[in-house]
């Protein structure tokens, strides 16, 4: 009976240290993936950052852009304007 309960207590024991190993793997497993997410997060951030400024520069670009080419085409337009009187001026002679 002494026996049976010594060799119970053995492999309790080793159970016990396998788990006990095995936890902490588990642990400092869990550790690392945490690590990881909070970098990717930062890195994330940073990113939608870089995006943001990127988006904000483009749409003043295009305003800006935009803005040219109407001054173009008023420019244009007056130029047609002037060219089509001067035609009839010269047809008129």
């Amino acid at each position: 009976m002494e026996r049976q309960l010594r060799q119970f207590n053995e492999k309790y024991s080793d159970i016990e240290t396998y788990l006990k190993k095995e936890t902490q793997q588990l642990i400092q497993l869990i550790d690392q993936q945490f690590d990881q997410v909070k970098l990717i997060k930062g890195q994330q951030s940073e990113l939608a950052e870089a995006l943001g400024n990127n988006l904000k520069f483009a749409e003043s670009k295009n305003d800006l852009t935009l803005a040219a080419s109407q001054e173009k085409a008023t420019e244009i337009e007056i130029i047609q304007n002037e060219h089509a009187e001067l035609k009839v001026q010269t047809e008129e002679k």
